[in-house]
């Protein structure tokens, strides 16, 4: 009777540990997996609203306006003229200003609904991204070189290349290539 005991205490010892193990493992990979489909969530908004910027200028203020895709002044890494449909049953298009800041390894994008809307505060703010520890815009011009984008004058180029780097996942690098039509 004593060795069926230390057996089946054995074998229930040995059945928790497993299942602790198991339940550790499918909440480590859960954890995981939704840090992923953050991580690609913000990537394809950030990837939607380069596809689909335009070269026109907007207002800042009652007598200034900004060139597109205006990067790395001040706190802003992308500055950019989206166009988009008012609905999905309706061609009509509506060009927004959108911003994109990181603040202490928060990426995040601020948006105003018209882009001339000579309001300093965006009507909508969001974070894209947590844990950026690098973000960084080259454009690639038409003759394939790289470069930071700084002269206002430069023709609209024909592809963003895109480097960040989160905490848990590491470095990526995506090229966009940009509309070309105004």
């Amino acid at each position: 009777l004593i060795i069926a005991l230390t057996i089946f205490s054995i074998i229930s010892v040995m059945a928790y540990q497993s299942l602790h193990h198991f339940l550790s493992s499918e909440q480590y990979l859960s954890e995981k997996s939704k840090q992923w489909q953050q991580l690609l969530q913000g990537v394809l908004v950030l990837e939607r609203d380069i596809e689909q910027a335009i070269p026109r200028e907007f207002r800042i203020n009652q007598n200034e306006t900004r060139q597109t895709l205006t990067s790395n002044q001040d706190e802003v890494i992308l500055d950019i003229t989206v166009l988009r449909s008012r609905s999905i049953f309706n061609e009509e298009t509506l060009p927004i200003r959108v911003q994109y800041h990181l603040d202490k390894q928060t990426l995040q994008r601020w948006v105003w609904i018209p882009a001339d809307q000579a309001n300093p505060e965006p009507n909508q703010k969001s974070i894209l991204l947590k844990n950026m520890t690098k973000f960084d815009i080259t454009h690639i011009e038409k003759e394939a070189t790289t470069e930071k984008r700084k002269d206002k004058q430069q023709d609209w180029p024909k592809a963003l290349n895109v480097a960040y780097s989160t905490k848990p996942f590491g470095e990526f690098n995506r090229v966009i290539i940009l509309n070309d039509k105004p």
